[in-house]
């Protein structure tokens, strides 16, 4: 593996539109991640142990070396469980990453994963990438349905989506995790296709 990019704040090369795929916004610009990006799980690897990171974001519990987390997303990739991954730039700086889980067969697809750094937060990024790969998903995947579960104390990421005004809360599974030896509430957010406004 190529050495890997140190720093969070380094300011990151942005692709352009005809040879990666990227997706824009009104504050973020959306670039899918490949296989050739391994630099960026160095990233994504410290975004995950920030203050705050819920510990079972990803990978059951466990936060894995960065090495761990480039491999188990090639394997996921390569059976389909997680479909297209985008990091999220504002102004040539990475400052998060959004996963889109996809189920062509029943045109419903899944936010996964989705995260900014603790050095970017609150300025509205989460919000503006969730509503760019929600118009992605419909616009061009043909989805139906779009859904992202969060878990109750994660209060930042249960505002971003409010703050789409896109998203419906439909459901609550009821001390559905584990957070810190207490069971915590996990809350379901849709958007269907036909509330959508063009």
């Amino acid at each position: 593996m190529e050495k890997l990019l140190d720093g969070l704040n380094r300011p990151l090369p942005v692709p352009s539109n005809k040879l990666h795929g990227t997706l824009t916004g009104d504050v973020v610009l959306l670039r899918y991640i490949t296989k050739y990006d391994n630099h960026y799980f160095h990233i994504i690897h410290k975004w995950l142990q920030e203050p705050g990171v819920f510990d079972g974001f990803l990978f059951d519990g466990d936060i894995v070396s960065e090495y761990r987390l480039y491999d188990d997303f090639l394997n996921y990739a390569a059976i389909g469980l997680v479909n297209e991954c985008f990091i999220v730039f504002h102004n040539g700086i990475a400052v998060g990453f959004i996963v889109l889980v996809e189920n062509h067969r029943n045109s419903v697809c899944e936010i996964g994963y989705m995260l900014i750094g603790d050095a970017y937060k609150g300025n509205g990024y989460n919000a503006d990438a969730v509503k760019i790969i929600t118009k992605y998903a419909f616009r061009y995947l043909n989805m139906n349905r779009i859904s992202m579960d969060i878990i109750s104390t994660n209060l930042m990421s249960i505002s971003s989506i409010k703050k789409t005004g896109i998203f419906k809360h439909e459901a609550t599974k009821r001390e559905f995790r584990m957070v810190d030896g207490e069971p915590v509430d996990m809350h379901t957010y849709v958007c269907i296709r036909r509330d959508m406004e063009w």
